[in-house]
């Protein structure tokens, strides 16, 4: 929106405040993150210190990401989003975990797994989001039990923090991943066999080949028989390929071929994966 550019800081902030439409709400927010200077940091430090809670949403909503290109605010950011866990407004507690998600500070962590009890399925969500990507104990342990989440959302995006973001690799995390890959959802089983297959799981061929035999829901179990390098995986794939090539959009062709090259010569991907 163009227009926008032609707005101070102040105005834009007006303007969201009013602003039913999501969005035209999410053109300002982002305007004002990618002008990144010090009038919207401290903007958005005085909206969090308002006694409005939707000053304070909004403002964590633009310092989570303020300047995100270069990272200059994550430390401020991170200092000034955690005390919002606290809020008496759930939208504002929201706010925060999704805003934390980008900030991504380790000492955000012991006050997001406040949180992960909530009763509110979109903040457990957020802090899904928010304790992904650590080499941490205490995230992990959070994500562990946002597996099992009630609310699929929360559930989908802890078992890819689980699988996919966190490099670690204990008896506990394959457990709770293995727990995974009897969900009715596909998605969230390939999540599951995808952080199997990153480490290297032993037990998960047969999981695999049950997903590439069954229906075709997308590319995670795929993507898993790349990594195992199993030549007994290649006639699942080929099938595949055959029967849906000229339906599947060319990067799941792609994906499906390389997998096919990975199983013939039958040479797994090294894994960055480290035993704790």
């Amino acid at each position: 929106m163009p227009e926008l550019k032609k707005l101070s800081t102040n105005e834009l902030i007006t303007k969201a405040y009013d602003e039913k439409n999501d969005d035209r709400f999410w053109d300002i927010i982002w305007e004002l993150r990618f002008r990144g200077t010090e009038t919207e940091y401290q903007a958005s430090v005085k909206l969090i210190e308002s006694d409005d809670p939707v000053n304070r949403e909004i403002g964590a909503t633009i310092l989570s990401q303020l300047d995100a290109e270069n990272g200059t605010y994550l430390t401020q950011a991170t200092d000034s989003i955690i005390p919002l866990l606290y809020d008496s407004s759930e939208d504002v507690i929201e706010a925060a975990v999704f805003g934390l998600s980008h900030t991504r500070q380790i000492k955000s962590i012991p006050h997001l797994m406040k949180l992960i009890d909530h009763d509110n399925d979109d903040i457990r969500h957020g802090v899904a989001l928010a304790l992904s990507g650590f080499e941490d104990e205490t995230a992990v342990a959070g994500l562990i039990k946002l597996t099992t989440d009630l609310h699929h959302e929360t559930r989908n995006w802890a078992t890819f923090g689980l699988g996919q973001q966190c490099e670690m690799d204990t008896p506990a995390i394959r457990k709770a991943l293995k727990a995974r890959l009897t969900e009715e959802d596909h998605e969230i089983r390939g999540e599951a066999l995808i952080g199997l297959a990153n480490r290297k799981d032993g037990e998960i061929k047969t999981a695999i080949m049950k997903e590439l035999e069954g229906e075709f829901h997308g590319t995670w179990a795929v993507e898993a028989a790349e990594t195992i390098a199993d030549p007994d995986f290649i006639p699942a794939l080929e099938k595949i390929l055959i029967n849906l090539k000229d339906a599947l959009p060319i990067h799941m062709v792609s994906a499906i071929e390389d997998a096919i090259k990975s199983c013939s010569s039958g040479v797994s991907k090294p894994s960055v994966f480290h035993k704790t």
